[in-house]
């Protein structure tokens, strides 16, 4: 992709953070290794949750709780 977005939201007890790109789409799930495992690991240490979808496009989405 050329083009990364980024939406970042905030409820009472977590902030969201959203990205995807402009990239094509993928028909396979994408493979955890390296940084987006590590990235779940951390996310999940907080007691947080990490999503990755690839259809229609990639996204990736992190729920963090606050505090």
């Amino acid at each position: 992709g050329k083009k990364a977005f980024i939406r970042s939201m905030e409820s009472s007890d977590a902030y969201v953070l959203s990205f995807r790109n402009d990239g094509e789409s993928r028909q396979s799930a994408v493979e955890e290794t390296g940084g987006l495992l590590n990235l779940r690991k951390q996310a999940e240490a907080l007691g947080g949750s990490m999503i990755v979808e690839t259809d229609p496009d990639f996204r990736l989405v992190l729920n963090l709780p606050k505090g």
